[in-house]
């Protein structure tokens, strides 16, 4: 991390950093909010310095947190475990492709690899560019098991939202049970228009 971006996250997250001025592992910080219930924690934590690994979806590099209310909520509302909790830092990290959010025009969803017991893609929602004082990071809103993730995908496209994939996981995301069908929408509409034109020569309308 260069110093002047771990100096702005020390000013921010001064929590997230040990008595030596170095940056706690994502484990040690939830760990210590998991163990510490009596303990005020005031400021959200890190999960990752840089966003680098989400540059295919066109998120900028900035830090990337999650608050306390966020995990409380993954693990009572959506019933995630700690393990998977542990592996977050990890896990965001690697995401097969992300689609734009139908309900936040600043927010991107995340199609992870890793599935629950019922098979369903675990997926995170990441804010972008939110404010923390007066400086800018990325936050994990939410993380959760997506039942009828194809229908997420159809209702993105349908609403002439995007989808990006990830370069680097082509081989796991043709092992997915999903269709993103990215060609064929664009042709359909392409076709559509097209008739529409035909029918409008037709009736002696096309100039």
């Amino acid at each position: 991390m260069k110093k002047e971006k771990k100096d702005i996250l020390k000013k921010i997250i001064p929590e997230s950093f040990d008595e030596n001025g170095k940056l706690k592992s994502w484990e040690k910080q939830l760990l210590e909010y998991e163990y510490n219930k009596d303990k005020i924690f005031l400021h959200p934590f890190v999960l990752d310095d840089n966003s680098n690994s989400l540059k295919f979806a066109g998120v900028s590099n900035k830090p990337i947190v999650i608050n306390k209310t966020t995990i409380d909520k993954i693990k009572t509302k959506h019933d995630i475990d700690l393990q998977l909790l542990i592996d977050l830092d990890s896990i965001i990290k690697n995401p097969i492709f992300a689609l734009d959010s139908k309900t936040q025009k600043t927010s991107k969803v995340f199609v992870t690899e890793k599935t629950n017991n019922s098979g369903n893609q675990i997926i995170y929602i990441l804010r972008e560019d939110k404010k923390l004082g007066t400086y800018k990071i990325n936050e994990i809103t939410s993380v959760y098991d997506k039942n009828n993730l194809q229908n997420l995908i159809d209702n993105t496209l349908n609403l002439g939202g995007k989808i990006y994939i990830n370069p680097e996981k082509i081989e796991a995301l043709k092992k997915l049970p999903y269709k993103l069908e990215l060609e064929t929408k664009v042709e359909e509409k392409e076709n559509s228009w097209a008739k529409k034109v035909e029918k409008s020569k037709d009736r002696g309308l096309g100039r």
